[in-house]
């Protein structure tokens, strides 16, 4: 992620009170490169489904039905591809923000916190364990019922760090950044004082890009036109939803009641939803029954 300058999206966010301002349009059109175009583009895209909408809505030549068929075929084509361009918006506005954190970090003059030198990145890890060291020892040294101060001691030690300056400075601090994130204390609490104008300017756009998250729906809207499935289901019925539901368990195959072994079954089996009969003289005495269209079986 390439550095930007800060005045790229000023006027959003009131530093006093950190308030996004501003309509949503101004809000979107004010991000910049990448995210703002897809941002952009993901507007466009919901835009037209709804145009459709409204174009299905005013057309007299079709019936209700078939403008229902249309405008959810419309939708399934769409919805997929709208979601996927706000999740691409969601990210690039997220990265944007971790890269301005990245940059509101105060370093020594002349060095970069972010670096592939694995002598480097070695000398950062030694310092790491020197500060965790540090640590345990200033707890196991602690008497009363308060905890000591860490985030103190890490300023302390970033301080000196800034101090110090140049490749050594920089080892020093990138191993306090490395212990504060084990120990989980906010880096903000340990650099914040250390900061020029700038690197609050960073902050600032960081916090910027994370709210503008938020601006992005996550719900797309459907047609205004009941769902064809839906409508022919509780066209089935006549009925609402619940009856809907409520003829899918209806439909649910009844167990069959088992017939003696000397009773002669005439017809299509029960299981197959068929009606049949039991031959008058087949009933073992004392069982009654009932054959089609006939009153209660002699015995």
């Amino acid at each position: 992620m390439t550095d930007r300058q800060p005045q790229q999206e000023q006027g959003l966010v009131d530093n006093r009170s950190g308030n996004v301002e501003g309509a949503y349009e101004d809000i979107r059109d004010s991000t910049t490169g990448q995210a703002g175009s897809a941002w952009v583009n993901a507007d466009k895209q919901e835009q037209q489904l709804l145009a459709y909408y409204d174009q299905l809505h005013n057309d007299d030549r079709y019936v209700e039905e078939h403008k229902s068929r249309l405008a959810w075929a419309k939708y399934d084509e769409m919805e997929e591809k709208i979601n996927t361009a706000k999740a691409r918006t969601k990210d690039l506005l997220l990265e944007n923000a971790k890269a301005y954190r990245r940059q509101a970090i105060p370093t020594p003059d002349g060095a970069g916190l972010m670096t592939k030198d694995t002598d480097k990145l070695l000398l950062g890890q030694n310092e790491r364990a020197r500060i965790v060291s540090k640590l345990d020892r200033l707890d196991r040294s602690a008497t009363g019922p308060m905890k000591p101060n860490h985030g103190a001691l890490m300023r302390e030690e970033y301080g000196r760090g800034m101090d110090l300056g140049g490749r050594e400075g920089m080892e020093k601090n990138r191993g306090v950044i490395q212990a504060a994130d084990e120990f989980g204390i906010p880096l903000d609490s340990i650099v914040d004082g250390f900061r020029k104008p700038r690197h609050h300017d960073m902050v600032r756009m960081a916090q910027e890009n994370e709210m503008k998250v938020q601006y992005i729906g996550s719900s797309l809207k459907e047609p205004p036109f009941a769902h064809p499935e839906r409508t022919r289901l509780r066209g089935r019925t006549g009925a609402s939803a619940a009856a809907v539901r409520a003829l899918h368990s209806s439909q649910q195959i009844q167990p069959i009641t088992p017939v003696p072994d000397n009773v002669t079954v005439v017809g299509e089996s029960q299981a197959q939803g068929s009606e049949a009969h039991i031959e008058r003289g087949t009933l073992p005495k004392g069982t009654k029954g009932t054959s089609r269209g006939e009153g209660k079986a002699k015995e």
